[in-house]
């Protein structure tokens, strides 16, 4: 017992202690956190606004508008990926909104009581993606060929899909409850705009942060891991850095970096999710980042001047990783029965 109270209080102390030394260091290179913050706010106000807030506004719409409506060509995705009867809509917000849309359609639907904790946790898993402007506007103007775009936004969007039916189980479909409600335009955009205010605190502080971690540590890595770094951290900056290397390496990284989101969107994700559980969406974006580099490696050589036996390898390690990842799911399905 006394060894587990100190172990407690070490770790109670492990958050002071990480705060005041970046303190420190905010203290030591102040010009550099200034200029971070004001790089954040830009970014806010000239990429961030403009491409969510009209997204956010309207998935909100969208899926109060189709709460409890089948619609026919997303029921055998609903089926496959185990998305409750009349919630499909969530699907299309997650994947055409951008992040953190497809977790703000969740929790929407969850707080009405339209859908329960699990099937909402279930759905966080993969309903909440990168959005085409994002795919198309950042990684296509760094690839310049808006093809290799596309192929990219289909890997990410297959991806997903995959990993919503590695997850998939009887007990997260079932019809959702819909309590009678009116559409509140005003009231969809009064909680848009909380939304964003919430996600901009974020890039800000990460754009903070960054500039000190990328002083004191990113500088001294390679450049090509320090990029990916850089993307597990944030996402759009990760992605940006990526414009001076390798085509292939470009194809790979990016759909890494978009399929896990980075530690921002993370924050951003369960600012706006109370009080379901974050974990399922880091969980959900770990398997389906997993996922995107293995169809990668398979179509490398297809679309560059790779050899055949990585496509080989990656055919071999994504079959195995599905079998092993549906067998864990029916471990778990059966130790709950």
């Amino acid at each position: 017992v006394l060894r587990g109270d100190k172990m407690k209080n070490k770790a109670n102390w492990l958050l002071p202690a990480i705060c005041f030394a970046i303190f420190l260091l905010m203290i030591l290179k102040a010009d550099l956190v200034i200029a971070g913050a004001y790089a954040g706010i830009e970014i806010c106000l000239y990429t961030v606004f403009p491409s969510l807030f009209p997204f956010i506004f309207l998935s909100s719409l969208l899926t109060d508008a189709t709460a409890g409506l089948s619609i026919p060509f997303l029921k055998p995705l609903g089926r496959l990926c185990g998305i409750p009867a009349g919630s499909e809509s969530i699907f299309l917000a997650g994947i055409l909104g951008g992040y953190p849309a497809g977790a703000q359609a969740v929790a929407q639907q969850h707080k009405a009581g339209h859908i329960s904790s699990q099937q909402a946790n279930h759905l966080l898993r993969f309903c909440n993606n990168a959005g085409p402007a994002f795919i198309f506007g950042i990684i296509g103007s760094i690839l310049k060929d808006i093809r290799l775009a596309f192929i990219i936004w289909i890997i990410h969007t297959l991806s997903a899909i995959i990993t919503g039916w590695l997850f998939a189980n009887s007990t997260n479909t079932g019809k959702i409850k819909i309590k009678p409600s009116s559409l509140d335009v005003v009231s969809t955009l009064h909680r848009t705009v909380k939304t964003m205010a919430k996600i901009c605190g974020w890039v800000i502080l990460f754009r903070m942060l960054i500039s000190i971690f990328d002083y004191y540590v990113l500088e001294h890595l390679p450049a090509n891991i320090g990029t990916i770094i850089c993307g597990i951290l944030e996402l759009s900056n990760g992605c940006i850095r990526l414009k001076n290397m390798d085509i292939a390496y470009i194809f790979v990284a990016s759909s890494l970096l978009l399929s896990f989101g980075g530690i921002c969107v993370w924050m951003q994700t369960a600012s706006i999710i109370k009080p379901l559980n974050l974990q399922h969406f880091c969980l959900g974006k770990c398997v389906q980042s997993v996922i995107s580099v293995l169809i990668c490696f398979i179509l490398s050589p297809i679309l560059f001047d790779c050899s055949y036996y990585i496509a080989i390898i990656g055919c071999v390690l994504l079959s195995a990783y599905i079998g092993v990842m549906k067998k864990s799911s029916s471990i778990l399905k059966l130790s709950r029965v």
